[in-house]
């Protein structure tokens, strides 16, 4: 564990002189998010010179791109004489280095009660993607479900979890749950550290005692909210089973409509703590590190109220890595790359036409910016957008709706806040508003906005926008009738969900700080809502933990546990192939759909499988009209003739056609000649015949 920590704290360190260069207002000079911009560079270099076959996957080569990352830091830090490490600066660092630490440890604990990966969840598939990516000699690597194939996913994320566990000097199955500690670190220190600039901007030169704890309370606030907090419904269904028998379940927080009552229209509200309580490295949790960073760079970008000249404003270091980290989303999660797009732009319009005159040449210059981003991200992805083949593309109009209760329990807390700011800023304006044009007068109200208030306006703006877009339309795949609509108000929900903590956390707490006192009074309600809602996570974690009961405790590398005690035969047989097998011949083994036991061999052991969880491969390669491809059915059909046993001209056929070097069998019963016919096609190495199971390793001739 201490060895990873230790690799993260050095590429942060070694990639401190650019991000200072990046947050020139933040307090520390973004000392937390250069972790992030380190091993996302380092990264997405390594990441594209072996997509292009210059050089290796490999250690040597991940850390010579590293070297020559320090070499132009050490230049950046020599050249701009304005990064100076003062005293309070190194507190500063200080400060949020421990902080970050000490989360570390507390998260790398709670994963000790669960560190294994199993079916129920999609560690299968997380977990195999890392696995071939970290042996891969090349990027990008064979999806282990469809030998003969690449991986057709945005598996950038786990890439890097790949990358994080080669330069870490770590194993597949340490790397597996340290880069889930990471993660989930992170989605507490990056709300942490924009709170706090949040809180530090808003207060000033305020010198009284409660002012200088406010930057505190809005950066806990927001980290709390973010990794911990949930919605409202989590108070409302503590109190609904607070005397009933049945055990309230965290999951049931994240299946709300069409699940509570059963309905035809059932979608997905998954939230940040969910995502760290199950321990995925799931595309969408993966990304959340990056998101920070955008959000970070964008309030930077804000809070810089100096004029420049066009030639800066063009050619800026903020900019040009809003256009490569922009690019990193889309390949760790495709959702993400449109809505963070529209998120920058937003920005970008607002801080230009407040900061400078809204003229022509202002349109432009945005424009250009806007532009540049663009060219940038597809750069950085160009390889990987040329392979990727997208199957969900088209939009449809929703025919069915959330009920609106439901839409206030999830969301009503939240959205009141960003009414709440957005009244306070129309109160503001109309105070100074004097006789004359209306939008003349807007325009020059807007640059008078203080910029935490523009940030926190735009984020929540956002986050209700992606709230309502699901209520309008979806974007089709091959779940239809009551899931339709489950995977777009997923992934844009968790989204608003980001966006809505963070904004919140900043909107109760400055309206306290700025209103008198009997107005202070009619916040309390909407505070000490959204304070009962910061239960869920510490609940979670009880619930997963078994309340920290020790005997549940393992080691961080025991991913294998859940097979080894549950499936005690299997997990006998996946042993015997780790080490008998070589990693890159062909196992074939009876398909099945998502979420069983099926291709857990090519999971765990690297080795490629014809075909396995035959849903996962229909999402990644839909053809036009959502229908699995025909190389998909033409497998399934092959394997489901392989394993009725009846021919042996059939079973040497297919072992030819796929290049198959060993057959996995786990059979209740097989017939005397279905045993011949495996016999006859090769040598059986491995034989575990119980009561209730056979299980075979036929080596193909």
């Amino acid at each position: 564990m201490f060895k990873w920590y230790a690799m993260l704290l050095l590429v942060g360190t070694i990639f401190y002189p650019l991000t200072s260069l990046i947050f020139k207002k933040f307090n520390d000079n973004g000392w937390i998010f250069s972790k992030v911009l380190g091993f996302g560079l380092t990264g997405v270099v390594t990441w594209y010179l072996s997509y292009l076959k210059i050089l290796k996957y490999s250690v040597l080569n991940c850390y010579t791109i590293i070297a020559i990352f320090l070499v132009l830091n050490i230049i950046i830090y020599i050249k701009n004489k304005d990064i100076k490490l003062t005293k309070e600066k190194i507190w500063n660092i200080l400060v949020s280095e421990n902080i970050f630490l000490i989360v570390f440890i507390l998260w790398a604990y709670i994963r000790s009660f669960s560190p294994t990966v199993d079916y129920t969840t999609e560690k299968f598939m997380n977990y195999g993607f890392l696995n071939k990516l970290f042996h891969a000699e090349y990027i990008p690597a064979e999806d282990m479900w469809f030998s003969g194939f690449s991986i057709n996913y945005y598996y950038f994320g786990q890439y890097i979890a790949s990358f994080l566990t080669k330069i870490s000097f770590s194993n597949v199955p340490e790397g597996f749950n340290l880069a889930v500690i990471t993660i989930n670190t992170f989605t507490f220190m990056g709300p942490f550290a924009i709170g706090y600039q949040l809180g530090k901007y808003l207060i000033k030169n305020d010198k009284r005692w409660f002012a200088t704890k406010l930057p505190y309370v809005i950066a806990a606030f927001s980290a709390i909210a973010v990794s911990l907090g949930g919605t409202l419904l989590y108070p409302i269904n503590r109190i609904k089973y607070a005397n009933n028998d049945k055990e309230y379940y965290y999951w049931a927080d994240t299946r709300y409509i069409g699940y509570d009552p059963d309905t035809n229209d059932k979608t997905i509200n998954e939230i940040v703590p969910y995502s760290n309580m199950v321990g995925d490295l799931h595309a969408h949790h993966i990304d959340t590190m990056f998101v920070f960073l955008t959000f970070a760079m964008l309030l930077e970008i804000l809070l810089d109220e100096e004029e420049k000249q066009t030639r800066e404003r063009l050619i800026s270091p903020n900019i040009i890595l809003l256009g490569i980290n922009l690019g990193i989303q889309k390949m760790t999660n495709y959702w993400d790359f449109p809505i963070y797009l529209v998120v920058i732009a937003i920005t970008l319009i607002f801080n230009n036409f407040s900061k400078y005159k809204f003229n022509n040449k202002n349109v432009s210059v945005t424009l250009l910016q806007l532009a540049e981003i663009i060219f940038l991200e597809a750069l950085v992805t160009l390889p990987f957008t040329i392979d990727l083949h997208l199957s969900a593309t088209k939009v449809f109009l929703t025919h069915v709706t959330s009920p609106f209760y439901k839409l206030l329990v999830l969301w009503g807390l939240q959205t009141l806040c960003v009414i709440l700011l957005i009244g306070y800023l129309i109160h503001n304006f109309i105070k100074q508003k004097k006789k004359g044009k209306f939008f003349k007068q807007l325009f020059e109200y807007i640059p008078k906005i203080e910029r935490t208030d523009l940030f926190a306006f735009i984020v929540g703006c956002c986050a209700v926008g992606l709230m309502i877009i699901p209520e309008i339309v979806y974007v089709k795949d091959i779940y239809d009738d009551e899931y339709k609509r489950a995977n777009t108000m997923y992934k844009l929900g968790y989204q608003s969900d980001i966006m809505f903590d963070i904004a919140t956390s900043y909107i109760i707490i400055s309206l306290i700080y700025r209103t008198k006192s009997c107005k202070k009074a009619l916040l309390v309600v909407p505070l000490l809502a959204f304070i009962s809602t910061f239960g869920y996570g510490p609940y979670a974690i009880g619930y997963v933990t078994g309340n920290f009961n020790p005997d549940n405790i393992s080691s961080l590398d025991d991913t294998e546990g859940y097979i080894r005690d549950y499936y005690p035969n299997e997990y006998r047989a996946m042993k015997w192939a780790s080490e008998n097998i070589p990693m890159d011949d062909v196992i074939l083994e009876k398909a099945d759909g998502s979420y069983t036991l099926t291709g857990y061999l090519s999971s765990f052991n690297g080795n490629p499988t014809v075909l396995a969880w035959h849903g996962h491969e229909w999402i990644w390669r839909a053809d036009e009209n959502y229908n699995p491809p025909a190389e998909e059915n033409e497998r399934w059909s092959d394997i489901c003739s392989f394993f009725n046993y009846n021919s042996e001209d059939t079973m040497k056929r297919i072992v030819r056609k796929y290049d198959v070097s060993y057959v996995y069998v786990v059979e209740k019963d097989i017939s005397e000649k279905g045993l011949a016919n495996l016999e006859a096609i090769g040598e059986i190495v491995y034989k575990d015949e119980s009561i209730d199971k056979m299980i075979y390793i036929v080596k193909v001739n």
